[in-house]
C-alpha cells in the first residue's frame, strides 16, 4: 500500500448516515466516524444476501431515510417549571390573565410562511370513503383563498416549543400498547363460553365455562396426550372440538401482484349452510355424528381413537366421513333410533364477512370453521372467573378498533356493540363480550380456578408492557399531560394552557375540588394567503390537480425498532417481547423529516386498491406565501425567547404542516418578520390618556419590523404596526431573546431539532422501511418480519439521535 493512500483520511459519515450500516453488535452502535472499506461492506453484504436469499432482502437503511425520527425527552433540564404548590396559591406571578404585569412583555408577533412544497390543511369531509372510491376533503380556506386556520399553527408551533424546552407532552393518549402474540409459544387453543352471573354485591360478572381441551402434546410413554397442570382443574371429562373444512384458495388473476383470497368450496356445509357462530346474538344448536372417543386417565392423560393429529398435537377429534352438522329442526326430524347417534354441539364460524370482505385480510391457510360438543350435561359444569381477562381483553380490542373500525375481527353473526359519544354523538363500534360468546382463554398458572387471558382468535395480542403514558412516567412523571400527580407545571403549559386530566380509576382527587387549568397566554390568527413566492406566478390558480394519496398508515407504536430505544440511552436492537419500561425508553417526540423535491412522492400508484384507506386531496401549490399574526400577554424574557425559537429554531429550519407529512407534503418555512410591545404602564399613564386623540399616539413602545417597514404587504395588512414603527418605536432585540433561551436549552435537544429541521440534510429517498424490489404500497410489514428472524449481529433499528454526531 502506498503511503499517500495509507495516510488518506478516514471516510465520515454525514448527520444521516448512523443509518449507513448495520450494527455490528445490538448493544454496541455503529460510530458513524468509522471507516468504512468496501471490503468489509462487501462481506456483509454478501452475508445479508446469503441469509435472506429465500424470502427477499431487506432493503439497508444505507438506501433510505425513514419518514421520522425523535428529539429526546429527557428527565430533568427544564427551566422556569412552575412549582403546582404555587399555583394552587395563586402565587402566579406573571403567569395570570388578570391583570397586566409590570417587566412583561404584551403585544403581537407577525410571521410569514412560505410553502417550500406543496401542503394541505383540511376543512372537512365532503364524502366518506367507500369499497372502490377514497373518502375526499376540501382544503381550508378564507374567502375562495386558500388558508390555514389557527389551530393548525398553533399544533404546529405548541409541537416545537414542548420539545425545544423538554416540558410535558401535553398531548399524548394513554394508549394501551400491544404486539401480536407469537402464535408458537402464546396462540390461545381451549375454547370456552362466556356467562354472566353475579357476585356477591348482585353485579354482573363474566365467568367462563370451559368447553373443548386445548391442543395437547403426545406423552408416548404413556400412548396418549398430558394435559397440563393449569388445565387440569378446568377439565375433568374430555370434550374435543372437530373442524369443518370448506375454504380454498381463490385465484382471480394468476399474474395477479396481491396475493390469493379465500373462498368456499362448493358443495359443503359452510357453502350450503352458511351458518352464523353461536354468540350472544345467534344461540343455535347443531348436531354431527362423531367417530370414536375419548377419555381422561387418573394420570391427566387423554387416550383418544379416530382422532385429529398434527406434528405430534391433539388438535381435535373426528366426524363420521361425509357428514356435516344439521340443524335443530332437521335433527327433530330424524328417525326415532337416529337422534341417538349425533352429539348436540355449537358452531363457532369466524366466516368472511359481509359480501367476503374478510377474504383479503385472512391468512390462506385457514381451511375450516369449528364444532364444538356441548351436550346437555355441560350447562351444568363450572364456571370459572374471567372478568379480569374480559376487561383486558376489551381494553386492546378497543385500541384495534380506533385503528380499523373492523379490528378486532368478530364471528359471524354477532354484532359490535354501538356506543353513542355524548360529545359529538359519534358512534364506535367496540367489542363487549356478553353472555354466550364463544372465546379461546388460557388458565392463570398461579391460579388455575381464574382465566388469565382469552381472545376471540386464537392468535391475538399481547401486552407490550403497559401504555404509552407507563413508558413516558419512567423517563419523568412531569413529561405526562397535566395530571393530579403531578408536581410542576412546564413553561409550555404556561405558555399554551393546560387542563388536568385523570387517568386513574380512582377519580377522588378531582372529587371535591375543580380540575386544575390554564387558559393560554397566546392567540393565534388565521394565515391567509397573500402571493406567490419570487419566481412563482400562479394568479389564482392556488391549487395542483385532486389526487389520491398513499395510505397514511405506518409502522405504529410499539415496534419497538423504531419508537424505542435502551433506558441506559446505547442503541441496539429491541424485540417485541422483551418491551418493559424499565429496561427501554420512548425514542422521544416524533418529529417528520423533509424529502428530496423529486416528482410527487405522495400520489399513490394503486388508486382501486384498499380505497377505504385512503383520501382524496386537492393540495395548495408550493411557492404560496401566507401571512399570520401571535398576541401575547404578559411573557417573561425566557417565554418570548422561547416562541421566538419555535417560530425559527435555526436559518435553515423548515416546519412540516398539514397531511401526508410523512410522504412528502407539508414542508413550510416560517420566519418572523415584525416583533412589536406594548408598554402598559405608559399607555394607561394620565399624560397618555389625555393624548389619547393625538395623531402622534401610537399603541406600541416597542418595536423590530424586518426590511424597516418597506413590505407593501406589511402595509396592507398591519397598518397599526407600520405606522407606529415609522413614528418611531424603541428597539426590541428579538435576536438576543431568541439566543438567550436558546443558550440555556439543552443542547442535545437543541442540536436535533435543528438538524430534524434543515432539508439539507436529507441525501437519500425519504421513505418507510421495505424489501428490497418491493412496492412500498404493498406489504411494507413484511420488512419487520424479516427484520425479526434474522440473527442478532444483523437486525437493523432506528439508531436513537442521541447518538449521532451532531456537529
Amino acid at each position: 500500500m502506498s503511503s499517500a493512500k495509507k495516510n488518506s483520511p478516514k471516510k465520515t459519515m454525514s448527520l444521516y448516515e448512523w443509518q449507513r450500516q448495520n450494527q455490528k453488535h445490538p448493544n454496541k452502535p455503529v460510530d458513524p466516524t468509522v471507516s468504512t472499506s468496501k471490503k468489509s461492506t462487501s462481506a456483509q453484504s454478501s452475508a445479508i444476501s446469503k441469509s435472506n436469499q429465500t424470502s427477499g432482502t431487506i432493503r439497508e437503511w444505507s438506501k433510505f431515510h425513514n419518514p421520522y425520527h425523535f428529539v429526546p425527552a429527557r428527565k430533568g433540564g427544564r427551566i422556569e417549571d412552575l412549582c403546582v404548590t404555587a399555583f394552587d396559591d395563586r402565587k402566579l406571578n406573571h403567569v395570570t390573565h388578570d391583570r397586566y404585569v409590570e417587566n412583561t412583555h404584551s403585544g403581537r408577533v407577525l410571521c410569514r410562511l412560505t410553502a417550500e412544497t406543496p401542503f394541505f390543511v383540511g376543512d372537512e369531509q365532503t364524502k366518506e370513503a367507500i369499497e372502490n372510491s377514497p373518502a375526499e376533503v376540501s382544503p381550508f380556506s378564507v374567502d375562495g383563498e386558500p388558508a390555514i386556520p389557527a389551530t393548525s399553527l398553533r399544533g404546529l408551533i405548541s409541537n416545537i416549543a414542548e420539545a425545544a424546552s423538554n416540558s410535558a407532552l401535553r398531548v399524548l393518549e394513554n394508549k394501551y400498547l400491544s404486539r401480536r402474540a407469537d402464535y408458537k409459544t402464546e396462540s390461545l387453543s381451549a375454547i370456552g363460553m362466556i356467562i354472566v352471573g353475579k357476585d356477591s354485591n348482585d353485579k354482573d360478572v363474566r365467568k367462563l365455562r370451559p368447553l373443548s381441551l386445548p391442543q395437547l402434546k403426545c406423552d408416548r410413554s404413556k400412548k396418549g396426550y398430558y394435559i397440563e397442570p393449569e388445565y387440569q382443574v378446568m377439565f375433568k371429562r374430555p370434550l374435543l372440538k372437530v373442524y369443518i373444512d370448506g375454504y380454498c384458495k381463490k385465484f382471480k388473476d394468476r399474474r395477479a401482484v396481491q396475493p390469493p383470497e379465500i373462498e368456499r368450496k362448493r358443495d359443503t356445509f359452510l357453502a350450503e349452510k352458511n351458518p352464523n357462530s353461536y354468540s350472544a346474538d345467534k344461540e343455535d344448536f347443531w348436531y354431527l355424528k362423531l367417530v370414536g372417543g375419548c377419555d381422561i386417565t387418573t394420570d391427566n392423560t387423554v387416550t383418544a381413537t379416530s382422532i385429529h393429529e398434527k406434528n405430534y398435537r391433539l388438535l381435535g377429534q373426528k366426524a363420521v366421513k361425509g357428514e356435516g352438522p344439521i340443524s335443530q329442526s332437521e335433527y327433530e326430524r330424524e328417525q326415532p333410533a337416529e337422534p341417538k347417534k349425533y352429539t348436540r354441539g355449537i358452531l363457532r364460524i369466524l366466516g368472511l364477512g359481509l359480501a367476503d370482505d374478510r377474504a383479503k385480510e385472512i391468512p390462506t391457510s385457514k381451511t375450516h370453521e369449528i364444532f364444538i360438543p356441548y351436550p346437555e350435561w355441560m350447562e351444568k359444569e363450572p364456571v370459572f372467573d374471567c372478568e379480569d381477562a374480559a376487561q383486558h381483553f376489551e381494553l386492546l380490542a378497543a385500541e384495534r378498533t380506533k385503528e380499523d373500525i373492523n379490528l378486532p375481527f368478530h364471528t359471524k353473526g354477532s354484532d359490535r356493540n354501538a356506543e353513542v359519544k355524548d360529545k359529538d354523538k359519534s358512534k364506535t363500534y367496540n367489542i363487549k363480550l356478553r353472555d354466550g360468546d364463544i372465546i379461546f382463554f388460557r388458565p392463570d398458572v398461579n391460579d388455575p380456578k381464574k382465566i388469565a387471558e382469552i381472545s376471540i382468535s386464537s392468535i391475538w395480542r399481547q401486552s407490550a408492557g403497559g401504555t404509552s403514558h407507563d413508558y413516558f412516567r419512567a423517563i419523568s412523571l412531569e413529561l405526562l399531560p397535566f395530571n393530579p400527580e403531578r408536581e410542576t407545571i412546564t413553561i409550555a403549559e404556561q405558555l399554551f394552557g393546560f387542563v388536568e386530566q385523570d387517568f386513574s380509576s380512582d377519580k377522588s382527587n378531582l372529587k371535591d375540588r375543580q380540575a386544575r387549568g390554564l387558559a393560554s397566554r397566546l392567540r393565534f390568527s388565521h394565515a391567509l394567503f397573500k402571493h406567490w413566492k419570487v419566481g412563482r406566478d400562479n394568479g389564482s390558480n392556488y391549487y395542483l390537480d385532486t389526487v389520491t394519496l398513499k395510505i397514511l398508515d405506518s409502522p405504529k407504536p410499539p415496534s419497538p425498532a423504531l419508537y424505542f430505544k435502551h433506558s441506559n440511552g446505547r442503541g441496539g436492537y429491541i424485540g417485541k417481547q422483551q418491551l418493559s419500561p424499565k429496561r427501554h425508553h420512548p425514542q422521544g417526540r416524533k418529529f417528520y423529516l423533509h424529502q428530496k423535491k423529486e416528482g410527487n412522492p405522495w400520489r399513490t400508484k394503486r388508486p382501486k386498491e384498499r380505497c377505504k384507506q385512503k383520501v382524496e386531496i386537492t393540495p395548495v401549490k408550493d411557492g404560496a406565501v401566507f401571512y399570520f399574526h401571535i398576541d401575547f400577554d404578559n411573557l417573561s424574557d425566557f417565554e418570548l425567547g422561547l416562541l421566538l425559537y419555535s417560530l425559527s429554531p435555526s436559518n435553515d429550519f423548515h416546519h412540516k404542516l398539514g397531511m401526508g407529512k410523512p410522504i412528502g407534503l407539508g414542508t413550510v418555512k416560517i420566519e418572523p418578520v415584525g416583533l412589536f410591545t406594548i408598554n402598559r404602564k405608559e399607555r394607561y399613564s394620565v399624560e397618555s390618556v389625555e393624548d389619547i386623540f393625538s395623531e402622534e399616539r401610537k399603541r406600541y413602545h416597542y418595536g423590530w419590523l424586518k426590511n424597516k417597514g418597506n413590505d407593501l404587504i406589511l402595509k396592507e395588512l398591519y397598518r397599526q404596526e407600520v405606522q407606529d414603527y415609522n413614528k418611531g418605536l424603541k428597539q426590541i432585540d428579538h435576536v438576543k431573546l431568541r439566543q438567550d433561551f436558546a443558550d440555556k436549552t439543552d443542547k442535545e435537544i437543541q442540536k436535533a431539532l435543528e438538524l430534524l429541521g434543515n432539508p439539507d440534510n436529507i441525501k437519500l429517498k425519504v421513505h418507510y422501511p421495505q424489501l428490497e424490489g418491493k412496492d412500498i404500497e404493498n406489504e411494507n410489514f413484511k420488512w419487520f418480519m424479516k427484520n425479526d428472524e434474522r440473527d442478532n449481529r444483523n437486525k437493523q433499528c432506528l439508531k436513537p439521535i442521541e447518538l449521532t454526531p451532531l456537529s
